[in-house]
């Protein structure tokens, strides 16, 4: 990501994150989140075919099973635009943490600004 020293408005590109935005980056934070979401996923699929197996016997799949597995789908979303949106935010802590404690190349002060890019690469 790029930096700009508060002091002198000088800027730098430094860390492992992207300098620029794109869609890589994104698709990296998405795969971490799934894999996150692994163990509810799998529990509402569970649910799903336990409802499946009621139906194929002859019991009557309640309006309440519909209700609960459409939440389940809701709050799995949720959970991954919330874990894309945490994970973001900490690997940009981390990094912003370790560039603090660098000096300016020109001022030698050690006051940046929170990362920042510039816009898919232009």
């Amino acid at each position: 990501m790029r930096y700009r020293c508060l002091g002198c408005q000088h800027e730098e590109e430094w860390g492992c994150l992207p300098g620029a935005t794109n869609g890589m980056y994104l698709i990296l934070l998405c795969g971490l989140a799934l894999t996150c979401l692994i163990w509810p996923v799998h529990a509402l699929r569970a649910f799903a075919e336990d409802e499946a197996r009621r139906a194929q016997s002859g019991e009557g799949v309640g309006a309440f099973s519909a209700v609960v597995a459409l939440v389940g789908v809701a709050l799995i979303l949720f959970l991954f635009v919330v874990l894309v949106n945490l994970l973001k935010f900490l690997l940009e802590l981390i990094e912003y943490l370790a560039i603090r404690r660098r000096p300016c190349a020109r001022c030698g002060e050690r006051r940046w600004s929170w990362g920042f890019t510039r816009g898919f690469g232009l």
